[in-house]
């Protein structure tokens, strides 16, 4: 008897966790993104000040800039990824940065390891924590220093 009292509580249960909404996947990289070029932008409201584009960075990453009209409740995180020997991308380490909501001024560090040095990318995303989406994106090609 207990369990037919149970059997529907844990059907809606796995029902709700199946269609809980997942982030957005990170778009493909245009070729050349990871050269010491200009920064690659998609539709972006955000500006990072620091890392430059091109510039070496060693962990912790100094992130910081400015994001406008960040809507109540969004939050900005920053990640570093590097170049894998497929050609691909390499997670590396992420943070949530501090923002001045007054002033849309975002700051933060992001610590990484890495093996050796190579090209990579500094990524500063807005996202929608409830959902988990990212809302906006700006990346910077950067050059990390080995860090174990």
């Amino acid at each position: 008897m207990t369990v037919r009292r149970l059997l529907p509580v844990v059907v809606a249960l796995f029902a709700a966790a199946c269609t809980r909404p997942r982030a957005v996947p990170t778009p493909p990289m245009p070729p050349g993104a990871l050269g010491a070029g200009p920064t690659v932008a998609v539709a972006s409201e955000i500006r990072i000040e620091a890392p430059q584009a091109g510039q070496a960075v060693s962990s912790p990453v100094g992130v910081a800039g400015r994001v406008a009209g960040l809507a109540p409740g969004r939050q900005v995180a920053a990640q570093v990824r590097a170049a894998d020997a497929g050609g691909g991308l390499r997670w590396l380490g992420n943070s949530l940065m501090q923002v001045d909501a007054g002033s849309g001024t975002f700051s933060g560090r992001v610590d990484y390891a890495l093996e050796a040095p190579g090209a990579g990318l500094v990524e500063v995303m807005v996202i929608d924590p409830a959902t988990g989406t990212v809302l906006d994106r700006q990346t910077i090609a950067v050059t990390l220093d080995a860090e174990p």
